[in-house]
């Protein structure tokens, strides 16, 4: 797999999705043609090159770069990924000892999730994962 990134743009709110948040956390040798970007609320106009997906939560708003990827993994695992879910629990443990997540924030937005029961479950698992780790 690619070497993960972990630089993180200053914007909040705004974050991979899609096989993109899986390329960014360097769980897939696929690559999307242009970049597919997630945003809480309404789209930024005027931006060519980007494929915008929006999201209604609001608080997504609080999260980075990087933990927009992880909540968008997770919403979409097991698919969009080439790696078995160890590998994806070993990503997110490097991003949150580099400092790059906050994973309280994380679980606190995900809460706040309506109609995605994979991604609860997901990040639940994850968590349990994590602490065993």
């Amino acid at each position: 797999m690619g070497q993960t990134l972990f630089h993180q743009p200053p914007r909040q709110g705004v974050g991979p999705a899609g096989v993109f948040a899986a390329a960014y956390l360097g769980l897939t040798t696929q690559v999307a043609p242009r970049p597919i970007l997630s945003v809480a609320g309404p789209a930024p106009a005027g931006v060519s090159g980007v494929d915008w997906e929006t999201r209604n939560n609001v608080a997504r708003a609080l999260l980075d770069f990087a933990e927009i990827a992880v909540v968008e993994i997770l919403t979409i695992y097991p698919n969009g990924v080439e790696v078995e879910w160890p590998e994806v629990v070993a990503r997110v443990d490097g991003l949150r000892d580099a400092g790059a997540i906050d994973l309280d924030r994380i679980r606190t937005v995900v809460a706040l999730e309506r109609r995605k029961p994979e991604l609860r479950e997901n990040l639940d698992r994850l968590i349990a994962d994590l602490e065993v780790a």
